[in-house]
């Protein structure tokens, strides 16, 4: 074999584990992009930068907002005739406090507006972990946010379903254990004397 076959071959053989390189980086560039923890990080990233489009890409608002009603009259119902009545009253109006909380979330996310007192800038969220079963996702996810001089840390268990190339929020699945956690914490009335 001469010196230039050698050389040839030997590039030959350079340029294929370069070739090789870049097809396994862009594999597991294209895997990553395409789980929900990516997916959960370019919704934070929306919410930090106020873009509302990339977020509605990565968070289903009002599937959000629909069944966080939906289990919440559940819950209310389930706390008594008090609580069926107030799940009545909400369940009635549905249609305007949906409309009305779907227009505060993204209000919160385009213009960093607070939401009930809690300030945006000083919110961060961290993801734990991630279970798949099939088209959806259930994703532990820790927030932490200001109310005031209040700390508050949530953790919420959201459920993601698979779009084709990213993952969508659809469902804050454990909504009515945080519902029952809040109003434990609620200040309790005197009794009437």
């Amino acid at each position: 074999m001469s010196a230039t076959t050698r050389t040839l071959v030997g590039c030959g053989c350079v340029a294929l584990l370069a070739i090789l390189a870049l097809l396994a980086a862009g594999g597991g560039y294209w895997y990553w992009t395409s789980t929900p923890q990516y997916s959960l990080e370019q919704a934070r990233k929306a919410f930090q930068t106020h873009d509302l489009a990339a977020f509605d890409k990565y968070v289903d608002v009002d599937s959000l907002v629909e069944t966080g009603i939906d289990a919440l009259a559940a819950e209310a119902s389930r706390e008594g005739a008090g609580g069926a009545v107030g799940a009545a009253v909400a369940l009635m109006f549905r249609g305007r406090l949906a409309a009305e909380l779907k227009t505060q979330v993204r209000r919160s996310v385009e213009k960093g507006a607070d939401f009930e007192g809690r300030d945006p800038r000083r919110t961060t969220f961290e993801v734990g972990a991630v279970r798949r079963d099939g088209k959806v996702a259930v994703a532990r996810v820790v927030a932490q946010t200001q109310r005031g001089a209040v700390a508050e840390r949530l953790e919420l268990e959201l459920k993601l379903r698979d779009k084709g190339s990213y993952w969508q929020v659809f469902e804050i699945a454990n909504l009515p254990e945080l519902w029952r956690a809040a109003r434990e914490h609620e200040p309790q009335a005197a009794p009437a004397r």
